[in-house]
């Protein structure tokens, strides 16, 4: 059973979104929030596994609430849910830690299987949206350094949306291990959050979507 909290300050939008899926097999709705703040508050009570944010809320951003979910609550993961600006608010949204990012023209469906693909431990972003921000995300003097052998098979392993755990489970080492290389693979590419990370590997030739990595 996932777990989820729905922030979105759209009166019926949020109200009809929240009891469909609570209806949908696998998935218990636990609250629903109108404000950033009262989404964080929600998180902090009920600490769900997934938490569905709209970018555009009253007192503050999509993006701000995922940075602050993502810091305090680091057994919640974020998917974001949006139906404007959406290059700049997959950008802002990848670099305050969100996994997932939707946008509110697609089928429900498609907003049922990234709260199961988050609940995983996925990161899932729109391919034709990534592209487009690829080349807007920060370079870092550092990203072309070489990585290990060792890191780059954490890197394959992230890109292909495994957790921490899955990825220990892969590679015959423990999780605090995996954490090690995790840590190191963001410092060498520059990136604040798993997601920007991929997407920065993705950028430089290092990774392929879906997890296959370039060639040493």
């Amino acid at each position: 059973m996932v777990r989820i909290v729905v922030i979105d300050d759209h009166g019926m939008i949020g109200e009809a979104l929240a009891a469909t899926l609570g209806a949908e097999p696998g998935v218990e709705v636990v609250g629903l929030a109108r404000s950033g703040g009262d989404g964080i508050a929600l998180v902090a009570r009920t600490e769900p596994d997934v938490a569905l944010v709209d970018f555009r809320l009253p007192d503050m951003t999509g993006s701000e609430v995922v940075r602050s979910i993502s810091r305090d609550h680091a057994g919640c993961r974020c998917v974001v849910l949006t139906g404007t600006g959406l290059d700049r608010a997959l950008l802002e949204s990848m670099e305050a830690g969100a996994v997932g990012f939707l946008t509110k023209d697609q089928k429900f469906s498609e907003v049922v299987e990234a709260i199961h693909a988050a609940a995983a431990g996925e990161v899932r972003f729109p391919p034709a949206l990534l592209a487009r921000v690829l080349p807007e995300l920060r370079r870092d003097p550092s990203v072309r350094t070489r990585l290990s052998r060792r890191e780059r098979d954490v890197l394959e392993l992230m890109a292909a949306g495994k957790g921490n755990s899955e990825i220990g489970e892969a590679l015959f080492i423990s999780v605090n291990t995996v954490r090690n290389h995790v840590a190191s693979v963001l410092m060498k590419l520059g990136g604040k959050t798993r997601g920007e990370a991929v997407a920065i590997a993705i950028r430089e030739g290092l990774v392929a979507p879906g997890g296959a990595t370039a060639d040493s």
